[in-house]
C-alpha cells in the first residue's frame, strides 16, 4: 500500500537520530585525552574499550532483524534510543566519580550498551530510507550514513573546547537530552508504514530461518567486505589524535580539530556522493573509493604537524566517504524483501571491523609506531577492492534480485 502520510517529519526525526547516532559513537575517540590523561588509562586499556562493541553491535543487529517483524521498526527505534541515552549517563557518571580500577570497567559497560543501542537501530534506520525515497533508495541511505558522518565530525568539534577548559561532561549530559527529544519526536510522528511494513510483514510469514535464494552467500561477501573497509577507517580515525598528539606532538585541540575535519570531509562528501548517485552508476563509484583509502593510507605517515596532518586527514574523509554506505545500499536492494535483515548485518559487520581494526592497534603499537601500521593497513582497502571486483565481474549475476514486497 503506498504511503499517503506526509513524511517530513519522519524525514526529520529519523535523519535527525542518524546525527545524534554518530555524536554517541565517537564519544570514546573523541574523549582520548580525558581517558588517556585525566583517568590515566594505557594504550592497551584504551584500545581494549573498542571491543565490547563488536559483540554488542553484533548480537543487537542479528537481534534486531528479529525483532523488528515482531515489534515493527518505529518500536526497535526508540529501544536503541534509550539504550543509548543509557549508555551517555552511565559514561558522564564514570568519568566525573569513578577513579581506575573502576572507572575502566565502568566505561567498557557504557561502550557496550552504545554497541547494543547501535546494533538494534541498525535495521530501522537504514530500511526506512527506502520507504521514504522509494525511487532514491541508494541516494537516501548515502545521505543517511553522511548526517551519522556529520555527527562524527561534530563530537571531537564539540569536545576540543569543553576538555580545554574541564567541561567535559556537558557533551554527554547533551546527548541525553537530544536522545529524549528525539524519543518524544517518535511518539508524535505517524511512522511511514509502506514497505517497511510490509517487508516485515512478508519475512515474518515465511518464518525467521528463511531466507531468498544467495541472500546467505551474499551476506558473506557484503560483510566480508564491509569489515575490511571498516578495518581501514577504524584504523584511521579511531587513534588519530592519539596519533598527532603523541607521535607529531600536535597539542589536543588541534588533534580534535583534525578528527572533526576528517569526518566532516567524509559527511560533506557523501552528501556530494549522494548527489552523484543520481547521474552516475554506484558501482564505478564504488571501485574508486578504495584506491583512494590506499593512497591515503601510503601518504599518512608523511604527516608531520597540525597543517599537514588536517590536510591528509580531510582526504582520508573523502576517500573513506561512500564505500560503506554504497556496499549497504546494493545489498538491500539486490534483497529488498530482506532489507531491515540486510541492513542489520552490515552495520554489524562494519561495527566488528571498525571496533577490532581500532583493538589491535593498541598491542601493536608497542612492537610499530602508528606510521608503519597505516602501511599494514593498505592490505585492507585491497582486499576489499578485490572482493568487489569478484562480486561485479561473477558473483553477481549468480544472485537473482529480490524487490521489496507489493513493489
Amino acid at each position: 500500500m503506498p504511503n499517503r502520510t506526509n513524511p517530513l517529519p519522519a524525514i526529520i526525526v529519523i535523519y535527525t537520530t542518524a546525527f545524534f547516532q554518530g555524536l554517541v559513537l565517537i564519544i570514546l575517540a573523541a574523549s582520548a585525552p580525558v581517558l588517556k590523561e585525566v583517568k590515566g588509562f594505557s594504550d592497551a586499556q584504551y584500545g581494549l574499550l573498542f571491543l565490547p562493541q563488536i559483540f554488542t553491535t553484533l548480537g543487537g543487529s542479528l537481534v534486531g532483524g528479529a525483532l523488528a517483524r515482531r515489534w515493527g521498526s518505529k518500536n526497535l527505534l526508540v529501544l536503541s534510543l534509550i539504550t543509548m541515552v543509557l549508555s551517555m549517563a552511565l559514561m558522564a557518571d564514570i568519568v566525573a566519580f569513578v577513579p581506575l580500577p573502576a572507572a575502566f570497567f565502568g566505561i567498557l559497560a557504557a561502550m557496550a550498551l552504545v554497541g547494543l543501542g547501535y546494533g538494534l537501530g541498525a535495521g530501522p534506520l537504514n530500511a526506512y530510507p527506502a520507504v521514504l525515497f522509494p525511487e532514491k533508495a541508494e541516494a537516501g541511505i548515502t545521505a543517511l550514513h553522511a548526517l551519522i558522518a556529520f555527527g562524527l565530525a561534530a563530537g571531537p568539534l564539540a569536545t576540543g573546547p569543553l576538555i580545554k577548559s574541564g567541561e567535559w561532561q556537558i557533551y554527554p549530559l547533551s546527548l541525553i537530552f537530544l536522545g529524549f527529544s528525539l524519543l518524544v519526536g517518535l511518539a508524535v510522528i505517524q511512522s511511514p508504514k509502506g514497505a517497511v511494513a510490509a517487508n516485515e510483514k512478508g519475512a515474518a510469514t515465511k518464518g525467521p530461518g528463511t531466507a531468498p535464494r544467495g541472500f546467505r552467500s551474499a551476506a558473506v561477501l557484503f560483510c566480508a567486505i564491509g569489515v575490511l573497509y571498516t578495518l581501514a577507517e577504524g584504523t584511521i580515525s579511531n587513534w588519530l589524535i592519539i596519533f598527532l598528539h603523541e607521535d607529531r606532538h600536535v597539542d589536543p585541540a588541534r588533534a580534535s580539530l583534525a578528527l572533526s575535519i576528517f569526518w566532516t570531509s567524509l559527511a560533506g562528501s557523501r552528501l556530494l556522493i549522494s548527489t552523484l548517485l543520481l547521474r552516475i552508476k554506484a558501482e564505478k563509484i564504488w571501485l574508486c573509493l578504495p584506491i583512494l583509502i590506499i593512497v591515503v593510507l601510503a601518504l599518512l605517515p608523511g604527516v608531520r604537524g597540525p597543517l599537514s596532518g588536517a590536510l591528509l586527514f580531510a582526504c582520508a574523509g573523502a576517500a573513506c566517504s561512500g564505500f560503506f554506505p554504497i556496499t549497504v545500499g546494493l545489498f538491500t536492494q539486490r534483497f529488498a524483501e530482506q532489507a531491515a535483515m540486510a541492513a542489520s548485518l552490515m552495520i554489524a559487520a562494519g561495527m566488528v571491523g571498525a571496533s577490532f581494526g581500532s583493538f589491535i592497534i593498541g598491542p601493536l603499537r608497542t612492537f610499530l609506531p602508528l606510521a608503519h601500521l597505516y602501511y599494514l593497513a593498505i592490505l585492507y582497502p585491497g582486499a576489499a577492492f578485490g572482493l568487489a571486483v569478484c562480486y561485479l565481474v561473477k558473483w553477481r549475476h549468480q544472485w537473482p534480485a529480490h524487490p521489496a514486497i507489493g513493489s
